[in-house]
């Protein structure tokens, strides 16, 4: 939305000079590290300006739904690229060197090797609406907890991160169709109930939600993975 801002894109870093940073044109890669001054990228060498419409998104998109796959994949990249380095100089060249410095073809062998082979699903209008009804309520909550943060005490503080991690995990565990989502949506309950145990400093109905997803949650599991999620 915002263009050209004529001499401050000399000084400071503008829209158009990050937008090149995200970018994934092949001349545009690697640059444009700056926060809020242009000229560090000028002095070590990765400036660049905007000269072609930018394409956004990853080179090499990653095959997964995963919350945690797409946020640690990289650290798993970095370990295999480590050990192949020779010696530990090789490995320092790999953790503090440029980024190219990392064998490209290392994410999709990880990829074939921890991420089993994901059938494209249809998802009904219900499903959708369950999904981004989760995504929703973690913004908002996130904005809350943003908003609140130098109120809250330690006890809400980790309440409303639990939540909102969790909540991120299953809706990615969800769209990968993964079985165990629904342990996970039991967690999610126990933590809920666990935080309003602990505000009410009665611990029966923490209690109580354990023995009920003992004795019934059998039951409760294909009931939900029937109606609720796409899951066969």
């Amino acid at each position: 939305m915002i263009g050209n801002l004529g001499w401050f894109e000399r000084i400071f870093i503008t829209p158009t000079h990050h937008g090149v940073h995200h970018a994934s044109n092949p001349k545009y890669l690697n640059k444009n590290y700056g926060d809020i001054f242009i000229f560090w990228d000028k002095l070590f060498g990765t400036f660049q300006t905007q000269e072609e419409k930018p394409v956004y998104g990853l080179t090499h998109p990653l095959k997964s739904h995963s919350f945690l796959w797409q946020h640690f994949h990289y650290y798993f990249e970095l370990w295999v690229a480590c050990r192949r380095a020779e010696g530990f100089f090789g490995a320092m060249k790999v953790l503090f060197g440029k980024p190219e410095a990392v064998d490209q073809n290392i994410r999709p062998a990880l990829e074939r090797k921890l991420l089993p082979n994901r059938q494209q699903v249809y998802h009904s209008f219900r499903f959708k609406a369950y999904l981004n009804l989760q995504l929703i309520v973690s913004l908002a909550m996130l904005f809350v907890f943003t908003l609140l943060f130098n109120h809250l005490d330690t006890a809400q503080t980790l309440f409303i991160v639990t939540i909102i991690l969790l909540t991120l995990v299953i809706c990615g565990a969800m769209l990968e169709q993964r079985r165990w989502v629904y342990y996970l949506e039991v967690a999610r309950c126990l933590v809920l109930v666990g935080f309003v145990s602990f505000i009410t400093e009665s611990y029966a109905p923490f209690i109580f939600s354990v023995v009920f997803f003992i004795v019934v949650g059998r039951v409760i599991r294909g009931v939900y993975n029937s109606t609720v999620f796409d899951i066969k």
